[in-house]
């Protein structure tokens, strides 16, 4: 957790975990080029697959047998008709929890308040609700500075990149 990444978009300055960023932004990158689970697995990672089918299992409540799957067990063998996508299957993102209404890929803006020091989140910014029972984590733009000061003062190295929080985020990146 110590290398983050940021940049700032829509007014607000968005921190991230760049091991993350960059986990994220190979799968918004893999989504439209994966014509199967191969493709997607070849585009990202295998972590990456695995990742994607614990949070398939967990959705439909079945994560305990996910050392069952990592072992090449069938599934099917605990819980009759249960099929997780074959690297050989056709890919689908309808297949990535989440991903049609919005949620697959992390809320950064979120996802800061589980790991920001304390010290750095009561000075540097709010807590901003957003509708549909969302909220932010919001940081003015012209705290910057600071913000980066008091993150390396702690041990963080952080540099931005705009254009990767971006695409972790599923957004398209605007061409130069």
């Amino acid at each position: 957790m110590k290398e983050l990444v940021y940049g700032i978009i829509q007014d607000n300055v968005v921190i991230a975990n760049k091991h993350q960023a960059i986990q994220y932004a190979s799968i918004s990158d893999a989504i439209p080029r994966s014509k199967n689970w191969a493709d997607f697995i070849r585009l990202t990672s295998q972590e990456t697959y695995e990742e994607v089918v614990f949070r398939i299992l967990e959705v439909l409540e079945f994560e305990q047998l996910f050392p069952h799957f990592l072992m090449g067990e069938s599934l099917s063998n605990y819980v009759p008709g249960l099929e997780l996508p074959l690297p050989e299957d056709e890919f689908s993102v309808e297949l990535l929890p989440g991903f049609e209404e919005g949620e697959f890929f992390p809320r950064f803006e979120e996802e800061i308040l589980s790991w920001l020091p304390e010290e750095i989140f009561q000075e540097m910014g709010k807590v901003e609700e957003l509708e549909n029972d969302a909220f932010r984590y919001r940081i003015l733009p012209e705290s910057i500075q600071l913000v980066i000061q008091s993150l390396e003062s702690l041990g963080f190295s952080i540099e931005e990149d705009a254009p990767l929080i971006l695409k972790a985020q599923g957004h398209e990146v605007p061409s130069a």
